[in-house]
């Protein structure tokens, strides 16, 4: 997994097909997943996104969707209720521009943030702690 690949030295993509191609049995194969902006594209070795066999964008959530996605991801793991407060939701999108994987990291350590101090709702406070 090469998280952010457009924020790492652009040596690396050299790197990163050089593994890919290092592997000549057709049997089994080497797979790269790389996440990246897509506005950065073009500063990516051509040779690597040649190699790509498949493309996901996907979209920021909305603060609506992203409040649907907390309460998914916590009613899995069996919350009725969650224990972000509205505000609390709000900062989270706001800190992360709705950005999926970043939302849920900081949705993460908020989480835990909060577990530490023996607070039962996640507030704005948490999340600006867990974000710094």
């Amino acid at each position: 997994l090469l998280d952010d690949l457009d924020e790492a030295d652009p040596s690396c993509g050299t790197g990163v097909l050089r593994l890919l191609g290092s592997n000549r049995r057709p049997e089994s194969r080497t797979i790269a997943v790389a996440t990246l902006r897509p506005e950065s594209l073009g500063r990516l070795d051509p040779r690597l996104l040649e190699q790509a066999e498949l493309r996901i964008e996907l979209e920021n959530f909305s603060e609506a969707d992203l409040t649907a996605y907390l309460s998914f991801c916590l009613g899995r793991a069996g919350r009725t209720e969650s224990p972000f407060t509205n505000a609390a939701a709000r900062r989270l999108h706001e800190l992360t521009e709705g950005n999926p994987r970043r939302a849920n990291h900081l949705a993460e350590l908020a989480l835990i943030a909060a577990a530490a101090q023996g607070m039962a709702l996640v507030d704005p406070e948490i999340v600006d702690g867990a974000y710094q």
